[in-house]
């Protein structure tokens, strides 16, 4: 009888120990950010962390005019840009849509612009799932956000 208890035992505690290995695997997997597509990733609220051009940073220059930035994907495609303004000047809101080429590593943002539809295509990278790294022409940037820029421009935002 007493043999019978000791395998009894080693047994459950083989089952336990298996239970414990299955959880935590399922756990892992289900915490894992792998399974997302570039164009999951990009869906949330982003603020704006850094601003350079062909002249360097443009960030304070940036900081001169808006006092926030935050940049909104939605997983239907849309996309809108807050830029509230530093001054008396109206606060900048820009809406439209948004398209992800993950074989061409690039995204076009669309919006009206002086009642005229403009893309502007980015190239862009992930430096982690929370860090978008933007890059564009600083001309078609600078009509959209209402600012000077130069050269190419770079846009990094940081997940909110």
């Amino acid at each position: 009888m007493e043999a019978i208890s000791k395998v009894f035992n080693v047994c459950t505690r083989a089952a336990l120990a298996l239970s414990v290995v299955a959880l935590l695997m399922t756990v892992s997997a289900c915490d894992s950010d792998e399974d997302l597509t570039d164009a999951e990733l990009v869906v949330g609220a982003w603020d704006l962390s850094a601003l350079s051009d062909g002249a360097g940073n443009q960030l304070a220059t940036f900081a001169m005019n808006y006092t926030s930035f935050t940049g909104t994907f939605e997983s239907n495609g849309n996309v809108t840009i807050v830029l509230i303004s530093a001054d008396a000047d109206p606060d900048v809101n820009i809406s439209g849509t948004y398209a992800v080429d993950e074989a061409m590593g690039s995204i076009g943002i669309t919006t009206n612009v002086g009642g005229t539809l403009i893309t502007i295509p980015f190239s862009y990278s992930f430096t982690d799932d929370d860090t978008l790294v933007l890059n564009t022409s600083a001309l078609l940037l600078g009509q959209v956000l209402q600012t000077s820029l130069t050269g190419n421009a770079s846009v990094t935002l940081t997940r909110k």
